[in-house]
């Protein structure tokens, strides 16, 4: 099913794709995020003397809203007893399996003349449907992992977004879908970019700013642990400023550019609340290491080398009990 979508054509006077400088910064308050893991660190340091924070825990960490956080981070500090222990099992365990189930999404096998065009690049060449929001492969084990993690860290904006991916009728909905060319398909699906949704004074129009991801150092979607999983993100106070613009120089999109989706029935716009949960979620995905091992120089921002520098001592192994590994071979 495909959106009865138009945009402005490439290279229109009046055309509405434009560039918007204000994009804010890669990780949103980082300095105050820093010093609640760390504090986090110190509750674990007193209960638990191993290393305990995964890739996951620390991406969403970096992403959730800031105030949740804080009012998590002091419950913990009045109570660790009770909360301690559920807040981190969640981030770790709960996290590593929602992540992965929503990230794990498929393009379709065979790219089509789509009566509808690509909302990027107006051309209807080699354009699919993209789901917002991916079918899941484990059904409930996965909606509840992921509700999970949305009640816990994202607060009343949660309840919306979760009654929105768990009406059975909405997946194959129109409101689910945005057809994209198969290239922006395949780095959507990778947590390479991320649409953020801007709010339009007419109702007839959606607003989409694009944003480029940075690889992650953090290997595919590991459930190691790290003493300090900021440093070895190489997260610092400057580097969270500038997003993953290297890809840019080889298209023709850079991070902030807005595209304007119009429909004359409202309805037929992409959902609102999906756009806001992939704009979390995927940048959560992109921190915490959603990359593939096999991706072509093309793609290869990353010096694999660093990686192998035989320096692991900030690392070790962490079984999750509920541990899954989604391979793709649906379509999305």
């Amino acid at each position: 099913m495909v959106l009865s979508l138009r945009t402005a054509p490439d290279g229109v006077e009046d055309s509405t794709d434009r560039i918007e400088p204000e994009t804010g910064d890669y990780i949103p308050d980082f300095a105050a995020r820093e010093v609640l893991i760390t504090e986090l660190d110190q509750i674990r340091r007193s209960r638990i003397p191993v290393r305990y924070f995964t890739p996951i825990a620390m991406a969403i960490l970096m992403i959730a809203p800031l105030e949740i956080l804080q009012d998590l981070l002091q419950s913990c500090k009045e109570a660790p007893d009770v909360f301690f222990d559920g807040v981190m099992v969640r981030l770790n365990t709960d996290g590593l399996a929602a992540i992965q189930s929503y990230r794990t999404i498929t393009p379709y096998n065979i790219w089509v003349d789509n009566p509808t065009p690509c909302i990027l690049t107006g051309r209807s060449t080699s354009v699919g449907t993209l789901r917002l929001f991916p079918r899941t492969r484990n059904g409930q084990q996965e909606i509840h992992c992921l509700q999970s993690i949305l009640e816990a860290f994202w607060g009343e904006k949660a309840a919306s977004w979760i009654a929105t991916f768990t009406d059975p009728d909405f997946v194959e909905s129109p409101r689910n879908h945005i057809p994209l060319h198969c290239t922006f398909h395949d780095l959507f699906r990778d947590a390479r970019l991320a649409f953020k949704p801007l709010r339009s004074a007419d109702p007839r129009e959606m607003r989409l700013q694009l944003h480029w991801l940075k690889p992650s150092p953090f290997p595919f979607f590991n459930s190691s642990v790290y003493d300090n999983p900021i440093q070895y993100a190489g997260l610092n106070a400057e580097n969270i400023k500038t997003w993953g613009d290297r890809l840019a120089g080889e298209e023709e999109f850079k991070t902030g550019h807005v595209f304007t989706i119009r429909a004359e029935n409202p309805a037929d716009l992409p959902d609102w609340d999906m756009l806001e949960l992939q704009w979390d979620l995927l940048r959560v995905a992109a921190i915490a290491g959603a990359k593939r091992s096999g991706m072509d120089g093309r793609m290869n921002w990353y010096d694999w080398n660093k990686e192998n520098d035989g320096d692991d001592e900030d690392v070790e192994p962490f079984q999750l009990d509920q541990e899954q590994w989604i391979s793709g071979d649906e379509d999305s």
